[in-house]
């Protein structure tokens, strides 16, 4: 078998849940269980950061990973959804997993998952694992996919679980309340094992408290540990001053990392690798060296990304209420003539709560990214009116992209967000 079969194979013969939403969600982990025990228990041949949270856990996946190889250690990542290739969410040092290794893990184990029919993320998971003991990795960051509690990447037992923020999103699988899905997030904690908590509202910090006490786990609260002194946004970095609240020790890091939400980021990271206490190589010049290459380093995409200038384009996977907030923030916050807005989103998301923050003096482009998930831009053209917010229908994305180019001045910005489907499609090269 081919990767594009084995691929395409994936894709058709299991639920995907980009595609199918939450009739591709299996909670449990029976499947993934079972899975380990027919590759006899790769999971366990390396040390594991387990990440989970609404927004944040991506970026904070991949600076982990970053300082770990940059300090020397061989390093595996696993994140998703990928935005342009499958290969993405498996990667060695920053490499993706070999599409030979795919290929060949679907023709030896096509049969065994016919008969088990687990989803596509379990058997995402669970090819991650096979391939980090392959390349005999010594550490692993290992993001959820969706929740904590029954995701199938729970199957692990980490040195140290980093649970980055509580946001609503999911609700109808994770619940609708944030203590509901702080209590999901919090599944991933495990007895006797630290747990890193970042930037979050008192109850959902109680509930997640509550848990890591009752399975005997010390919590740490990111911003009880290091505080933001100061920041200055450049083209291509952000110079950030921090104070370890702790020893008044003071640090200043450039990241390439340039969403104004990474300042959040930053300190669930810095909080993650002082309570680690199996990680013996990392110091602080490291850090610094890493952090200002996390995207060479792990090919990290699409987070608060400047895609060209004159005018400035920015993409970013934001997609729920929490995501957009931020990137509203920041996007106000910016010089400009004219703000123009490339627009779609899923059609389970909660898209009202997002449109009613959006700004109403932009000009919005209204669109959908190839997937039956997508919602129809018609639909969301509709919905904005409600909320005073103009603009134009475009059935393709790259359409719509076209004509904000050119209607954009040079001193003006653009924006592409609201469906991570839709920025990959962007990254792929097939709508910019």
């Amino acid at each position: 078998m081919t990767y594009p079969e084995a691929v395409s194979f994936l894709f058709e013969a299991f639920p995907v849940f980009h595609i199918s939403g939450k009739d591709a969600y299996k909670p449990g982990l029976r499947n993934i269980q079972l899975l380990m025990q027919h590759l006899d228990n790769p999971h366990k041949g390396f040390k594991i950061i387990h990440v989970a949270g609404t927004n944040g856990k991506g970026s904070v996946s991949h600076s982990l990973a970053a300082i770990l190889q940059i300090s020397g250690y061989k390093t595996a990542l696993f994140t998703s959804p990928h935005l342009v290739s499958f290969t993405e969410r498996i990667r060695v040092n920053g490499v993706p997993a070999s599409e030979d290794f795919i290929s060949n893990f679907i023709t030896v184990h096509k049969s065994f998952l016919l008969e088990l029919k687990p989803s596509f993320f379990e058997i995402s998971v669970a090819m991650a694992f096979l391939y980090f003991q392959a390349c005999g990795v010594e550490w692993a960051v290992i993001e959820t996919g969706l929740g904590g509690r029954l995701d199938a990447s729970n199957v692990v037992i980490p040195e140290i679980s980093v649970i980055t923020s509580i946001g609503l999103d999911h609700t109808d699988l994770l619940g609708n309340t944030l203590e509901q899905i702080a209590f999901e997030k919090a599944g991933i904690i495990k007895p006797n094992k630290p747990v890193v908590v970042g930037e979050m509202d008192k109850n959902s910090l109680s509930v997640i408290e509550k848990i890591a006490g009752e399975k005997n786990s010390h919590c740490f609260y990111a911003p009880n540990h290091f505080r933001i002194l100061n920041c200055k946004v450049f083209d291509l970095y952000q110079e950030i001053q921090l104070e370890n609240i702790v020893n008044s020790q003071k640090f200043l890091y450039r990241l390439d990392l340039l969403g104004s939400y990474q300042l959040k980021n930053i300190l669930t990271v810095l909080t993650t690798l002082q309570q680690c206490q199996n990680i013996n190589n990392v110091n602080n010049h490291n850090i610094s060296e890493a952090l200002m290459k996390v995207c060479p380093l792990t090919g990290l995409k699409g987070r608060w990304q400047l895609l060209s200038k004159n005018p400035v384009v920015i993409c970013d996977i934001g997609h729920n209420e929490q995501g957009m907030r931020e990137n509203l923030k920041q996007l106000l916050s910016m010089n400009f003539s004219r703000l123009h807005i490339v627009l779609g989103f899923a059609k389970d998301k909660d898209v009202n709560s997002i449109l009613s923050m959006m700004p109403k003096q932009a000009i919005y482009y209204f669109t959908a990214a190839q997937s039956i998930r997508a919602m129809n831009p018609n639909t969301l053209y509709q919905l904005a009116k409600h909320f005073q917010l103009e603009g134009s229908v475009f059935p393709e994305a790259k359409d719509a992209i076209s004509h904000a180019r050119k209607n954009a001045d040079p001193s003006d910005v653009i924006f592409i967000g609201g469906s991570a489907y839709l920025v990959g499609e962007l990254l792929a090269g097939s709508i910019f």
